[in-house]
């Protein structure tokens, strides 16, 4: 199992990131948000909010953040993960390191949504876990997580 850190995003996280992306995610990118991994890599990360690395054995596998959802309003924050393959090897470890880090964003917003595509079942299996539901409109769905 790996050894997973979850620090602030630095500027070669990206990078990294972006040139292993794992595929579903570049395809959530471009049909959701219009833009490639790395533009939306780059996006998510300048926009206010809190972002992370999740650092497998000191190798950026996946970045992650909350902002707030400006369509939602009133207290949601908008919740985003892109990654690489190495998600699969260790996502159980991921999940738990990730778990101390969602009860915080909870702390700080009512729930936490965002708009995936269906056939990201890694994410979706993390975001049921952390306690999500569902609205399915194939091929999109809408998590919400309640604190």
């Amino acid at each position: 199992m790996a050894e997973i850190q979850i620090v602030p995003v630095e500027r070669w996280h990206i990078d990294h990131v972006a040139e292993r992306m794992r595929d579903v995610d570049r395809k959530e990118c471009l049909l959701i948000g219009g833009m490639t991994g790395k533009q939306a890599l780059e996006h998510s990360v300048a926009s206010p909010g809190q972002h992370w690395a999740a650092l497998f054995d000191g190798e950026p596998a996946a970045l992650f953040g909350v902002a707030t959802d400006t369509v939602m309003g009133g207290g949601v924050g908008e919740v985003w993960l892109l990654g690489t393959d190495r998600l699969r090897t260790d996502w159980r470890a991921f999940a738990r390191a990730s778990r101390p880090v969602m009860d915080a964003i909870l702390t700080r917003y009512s729930a936490v949504s965002n708009v995936m595509l269906t056939e990201n079942r890694l994410c979706m299996r993390w975001l049921a876990w952390l306690g999500a539901t569902f609205r399915v409109n194939e091929p999109f769905a809408r998590f919400l997580i309640c604190a």
